[in-house]
């Protein structure tokens, strides 16, 4: 008697964008990875935002990390934040969302 062992890989589900922080001008994206990997451990992250004037600027992490900082953001503009993960077969759809960079700015002390 054999016994055989299937193992199907998919590309991965979409992370989860949990919440964006402004600080001194910076703003920082958190997630979590998706629900579902794919059957793959997560190799990447790609964050990506704009502020709809045509500039996008990209963050690309490995796939231990959550967050991902951009320098230069301005205050009472609306960005749009897209995120997806890359597994070992393919990449995942893109969460997005949208955020707004208030007057208000916290001072972070080193």
């Amino acid at each position: 008697m054999y016994i055989y062992f299937l193992f199907v890989t998919v590309k991965p589900g979409a992370p989860i964008i949990q919440k964006t922080e402004f600080v001194e001008n910076k703003m920082k994206v958190i997630w979590k990875a998706p629900l579902n990997n794919g059957g793959h451990e997560i190799k990447s992250y790609e964050v990506s935002f704009d502020d709809g004037s045509g500039t996008k600027k990209t963050c690309k992490t490995s796939g231990n990390h959550t967050s991902c900082l951009f320098d230069t953001v301005f205050t009472l503009k609306a960005y749009s934040v897209s995120l997806k993960c890359e597994n070992g077969v393919g990449s995942s759809e893109e969460a997005t969302g949208k955020t707004r960079l208030n007057i208000e700015h916290k001072k972070v002390n080193n």
